[in-house]
């Protein structure tokens, strides 16, 4: 074989790719990109055209944005697991070196050691859980809420669709903001900020007026924002609130036809999920309901009553379901796994087995998903 020219040689080195110049999917997949535009030539063989987007330099698209709070969300989360808790790392790997950015990193924490005095309920002293929503929200966002009601309205009768679940302080908020002459999100009492802004962002889809559903690229940006911040607060008592917030996202994301975007959010749900031990939630127990031993690995405190309980089932089952209507839809891998490793193997009882009367919500037709092929 004759040995190859200098030109050869400089065309080899010429053809290698800049560090990130490939497209996203190619990043995403691992593999080789030939940085061609419009559609490099991977996404071209893989029949999928679609997924090939760029980074363009100093404009952060909101792929981009959206990966770049998975890997907040997964930063923090992992920070907060307890040594002593043996955890599962789920299979959301996506990204490479060069895509994941640099954050402070803050003082390793323990969800053992997670305040526990804030949760907001009726028992709670008021000033706490004032103080405790005032960490949450801005000044703007406290303010008057125009659209609010109109937004609950339209959204409430499709909740289940959104696979949001109904807990006592969901449903408490939403009757004060319907009654009240003036809303507010920012109340004592209140869902976190993320779960609100989620179910603001699910208002805009169903809503008739046009004009609202200009709001929702702000909402979706406000609940994963404040997701990222819920969880740097080191809170329990709004774990779930916020692992809805990311699945809520994650799913009107995938009706909106935006796969990669809906991919990283629902990865991010399974992320949360399994790493707060939803996944291996043990069938209630009478010491579990008492604040004593629990019989589950969960780094979560034991939950209060059976009512919390079930809500901790039934989050974790919308989290599995929506994460298998992604894998349907788009015939990718799960991002949940479910097998016989001891630390990823599934033992939370499915909802209604220990007495709820709401099942999972039923999965919407095909045809309601688009962008679905």
């Amino acid at each position: 074989m004759p040995p190859r020219s200098t030109a050869d040689a400089e065309g080899a080195v010429k053809s290698t790719l800049q560090r990130g110049k490939a497209c996203l999917a190619c990043r995403h997949r691992k593999m080789r990109c030939d940085s061609a535009k419009p559609v490099c030539g991977q996404c071209v063989n893989k029949g999928r055209p679609e997924d090939c987007e760029y980074d363009a330099g100093g404009i952060r698209s909101r792929t981009r944005m959206l990966m770049e709070s998975v890997a907040r969300l997964e930063r923090t989360v992992q920070q907060l697991e307890g040594a002593n808790v043996p955890r599962t790392e789920p299979d959301i790997s996506y990204f490479s070196e060069d895509m994941v950015p640099t954050y402070p990193m803050m003082d390793p924490g323990s969800l053992a050691t997670m305040p526990d005095h804030a949760y907001a309920s009726s028992s709670a002293s008021p000033s706490i859980v004032e103080q405790e929503q005032n960490l949450h929200w801005t000044v703007d966002e406290r303010q008057v809420i125009p659209i609010g009601p109109m937004l609950i309205s339209a959204f409430l009768p499709h909740a289940d669709q959104s696979f949001l679940t109904r807990t006592p302080q969901v449903g408490q908020w939403v009757q004060l903001q319907l009654q009240a002459a003036q809303p507010t999100i920012g109340v004592a009492g209140a869902p976190h900020p993320s779960l609100i802004n989620a179910i603001y962002l699910w208002g805009t889809h169903f809503c008739a007026d046009q004009e609202a559903k200009t709001w929702s690229d702000l909402f979706m940006a406000r609940a994963i924002e404040h997701t990222f911040k819920g969880l740097e607060a080191h809170n329990q008592n709004y774990v779930l609130d916020m692992i809805q917030a990311t699945v809520l996202v994650g799913h009107f994301l995938l009706i909106s036809g935006q796969k990669a975007e809906s991919s990283y959010q629902i990865a991010a749900a399974v992320s949360l999920a399994t790493s707060f031990g939803l996944h291996q939630l043990a069938m209630l127990s009478s010491s579990s309901t008492t604040g004593g031993p629990s019989e589950n690995n969960s780094p979560l405190r034991p939950p209060r009553n059976r009512e919390e309980f079930e809500n901790r089932v039934e989050v974790f089952w919308k989290v599995f379901a929506v994460d298998k209507i992604w894998t349907l839809i788009h015939s990718g891998a799960a991002h949940m796994a479910d097998g016989p490793n001891p630390l990823t193997r599934i033992t939370t009882p499915w909802p209604g087995r220990s007495g709820r009367r709401h099942p999972v919500s039923p999965v919407r037709p095909a045809s309601e998903y688009n962008g679905f092929q």
